[in-house]
């Protein structure tokens, strides 16, 4: 959400609707112009936020429901060693001028490159960390856009010359227990790696 920092002011401005998902590879398009208030990103997948992306392929009808059957199957487990866009436009008040204005996540999984209007406002990186910005030098009454890149873990990226291999990552080969790397920075909780 967007904030203002002031008790006096209305609700901060909630962001979950609205967002659009790409995949990275699909941009050309440099981050600042990404996060411009022109670009148009309308051949976007609607995003379902919060959400993950494979939510948002699912519904969009990309892939088909992985807990039905044998869907499960039909997800490549590439998804976790992609990186994907979520851009969104918003308009900030006229009564927000003049004020700290702040963009808060509640949690981002992996690593994130965070941009508005065209300015690098900075990083988010460890899972489901939450990401708290002073925008107030990026944003301005009317329209404006954030842009969030999102990178999948190091060892689950092409960073290792094994990713999401837990047979390979073993204490018998010194990555220590329960799946050394993979574990450390695995994509979903500590049991499990891969798209969810």
């Amino acid at each position: 959400n967007v904030c203002h920092g002031d008790p006096a002011l209305p609700s901060p401005l909630k962001l979950n609707d609205g967002w659009r998902l790409q995949d990275s590879a699909k941009v050309t398009a440099e981050p600042s112009t990404v996060s411009a208030p022109a670009y148009d990103a309308g051949s976007w997948y609607k995003a379902t936020v919060p959400g993950t992306v494979l939510t948002t392929l699912v519904n969009n009808g990309v892939y088909p429901e992985p807990l039905y059957g044998l869907n499960n199957q039909l997800i490549p487990d590439t998804l976790c060693r992609t990186s994907y866009w979520y851009r969104k436009t918003f308009t900030v008040p006229k009564s927000f001028s003049g004020r700290h204005v702040w963009l808060n996540f509640a949690g981002i999984n992996h690593t994130a490159s965070v941009w508005v209007n065209g300015k690098d406002i900075g990083k988010i990186e460890g899972a489901f960390i939450r990401g708290n910005f002073d925008i107030t030098s990026a944003v301005k009454s009317g329209d404006n856009a954030v842009a969030v890149q999102i990178v999948g873990p190091p060892h689950h990226s092409g960073g290792s010359s094994n990713p999401s291999n837990p047979i390979l990552q073993t204490l018998a080969n010194n990555y220590g227990p329960n799946g050394g790397n993979m574990e450390g920075d695995a994509p979903t909780f500590f049991c499990a790696a891969g798209w969810d």
